[in-house]
């Protein structure tokens, strides 16, 4: 199973690495994508297993990604109508990426 790397975004649009490094370059590999998955997962997670069952959701030379930020505001509830059950749902900007070149 590949992992992606994780890259964060400062408000002027930098983007890092979890180790600090400054990335100077990211070669985008497909158009923005919208991901909705259930709270308890966590972004990540669902990430990693999109990965480990080769999703098409995530494009074939894709090595990292960055994500908007959790916003309450995109946040909404699904209600299983056998059960009852209450799920919390958050809404994610994903832009997926073949490779970078650190600063």
């Amino acid at each position: 199973m590949k992992k992606l790397v994780k890259l964060t975004q400062d408000e002027q649009g930098n983007l890092f690495m979890a180790d600090g490094s400054k990335i100077q370059r990211v070669f985008h590999e497909d158009k923005i994508r919208t991901l909705v998955i259930r709270n308890a997962e966590g972004l990540e997670a669902c990430i990693d297993a999109l990965c480990a069952r080769n999703s098409v959701l995530i494009p074939k030379y894709a090595n990292c990604y960055y994500a908007s930020e959790f916003n309450g505001d995109t946040q909404h509830i699904r209600k299983n109508s056998k059960t009852g059950e209450e799920t919390m749902f958050s809404v994610y900007a994903v832009q997926f990426g073949c490779s970078w070149q650190v600063a």
